[in-house]
């Protein structure tokens, strides 16, 4: 792996064996960071921050049926789907 995981960073070793140049890699950052924004495609807005992974079962209240959390998200995805589906 060229990451190393207990360090959070890139493994500096790996990446010399591989002759792998640690500029070309992106920046390491916390999945709750934001790595960037949208650019506007069809209805798609500008400027909306794409942050981290989402995970469904930290969105939802802890107690919550599983069951009711995937119909959140099941509809949550659709509205998604239909926001970004070109005209």
């Amino acid at each position: 792996m060229l990451f190393n995981i207990e360090k959070l960073k890139w493994d500096k070793d790996i990446l010399l064996k591989f002759k792998i140049p640690e500029q070309i890699l992106p920046d390491v950052k916390k999945s709750s960071g934001v790595f960037g924004s949208t650019i506007k495609i069809g209805k798609l807005p500008a400027g909306i921050p794409i942050s981290g992974i989402w995970e469904k079962d930290r969105i939802f209240k802890p107690k919550m049926k599983k069951e009711i959390a995937s119909k959140y998200y099941s509809e949550w995805l659709d509205v998604v789907k239909r926001t970004l589906t070109p005209t």
